[in-house]
């Protein structure tokens, strides 16, 4: 029997853990108008996390050809 098959009676729902009852969500505001607003948003974790997808993306299709 395969692993990946699941019990009758179950769903990949059971499976997933409880969500935290005490979420705070806020309404998206912008938060850069300016041109100085850019070093806030170069020094935060953010920008790190969006830099580092974007680079791995760019390591990803190095040396591939597009084929337009």
């Amino acid at each position: 029997m395969a692993e990946t098959e699941q019990q009758s009676g179950s769903s990949p729902e059971d499976d997933k853990p409880p969500l935290p009852v005490n979420l705070n969500f806020m309404v998206p505001k912008k938060e850069i108008s300016m041109v100085p607003d850019m070093g806030k948003w170069k020094r935060s974790q953010a920008y790190a996390d969006y830099m580092g997808f974007v680079l791995t993306l760019n390591e990803g299709v190095k040396g591939k050809k597009a084929d337009v």
